[in-house]
């Protein structure tokens, strides 16, 4: 069987190298934004999965994804921290939104990032919410939600600028 290699991510997410084993790479800081890179969990040190690795596989084509939550205590990285909290913020900028909107969009947010049984209705509740913005912010939000937002779920939801 298989077994995960550990991984090397910034703390705004960039991999650096999904197989920190093989490649010997030594870089403290991202080379794309200058941020401190990490290879394990800070809240219970387990190493970030990176490439799973089969011995006598040849696997070609994998590329490994950033994982948003530690696979071992379940809390999340830095980045999808930092993801959450910004979005937050953006959430509360919207002056046409409700208090009540603006936490039922706030709510949807950890079930867009990863899939889940709630995520397609969270898209859902997203993209009504969303596409009923006329602020000037609006378009920066929805950019934001494109890099972070699982793809097939952010193609659901049919965000307009």
């Amino acid at each position: 069987m298989g077994y995960y290699k550990t991984a090397k991510i910034c703390l705004n997410g960039h991999m650096i190298t999904d197989d920190l084993e093989s490649s010997g790479n030594n870089d403290s800081f991202c080379s794309e934004c200058g941020a401190k890179a990490i290879t394990h969990c800070k809240y219970c040190n387990a190493n970030i999965h990176g490439y799973y690795f089969v011995p006598g596989v040849l696997n070609l084509a994998a590329e490994t994804t950033v994982p948003a939550y530690c696979h071992n205590c379940g809390e999340p990285y830095p980045w999808t921290e930092t993801f959450l909290k910004t979005a937050e913020e953006m959430v509360d900028m919207f002056n046409e939104l409700s208090t009540e909107q603006k936490q039922q969009l706030k709510e949807t947010f950890p079930d867009l990032i990863v899939e889940t049984p709630q995520s397609k209705l969270a898209a859902l509740r997203a993209a009504k919410l969303i596409n009923g913005l006329t602020s000037f912010g609006k378009d920066i939000f929805v950019k934001l939600l494109q890099d972070n937002v699982v793809d097939s779920l952010f193609a659901l939801m049919h965000l307009k600028s």
